[in-house]
């Protein structure tokens, strides 16, 4: 790996994988998941979740299915 960013603020991942858990009714990891990357400023978050469930749902970081 080229480089690699972390990001230390666990209450604000918490606050913004809450928030968006509830919003578009993710499970607790795919929000913290969801949360992270769009805290990092991540281009796109990779997954192996299938189209259509719904972690694909945030507008938060683009959401891209490892498969396609």
């Amino acid at each position: 790996m080229a480089s690699a960013t972390t990001y230390r603020g666990l209450n604000r991942i918490e606050k913004v994988a809450r928030a968006e858990a509830g919003r578009c009714g993710l499970a607790a990891m795919d929000a913290l998941h969801v949360a992270a990357a769009f805290l990092l400023k991540a281009d796109e978050l990779i997954t192996t979740e299938k189209p259509g469930k719904p972690m694909y749902r945030t507008t938060l970081v683009k959401v891209c299915w490892l498969y396609s």
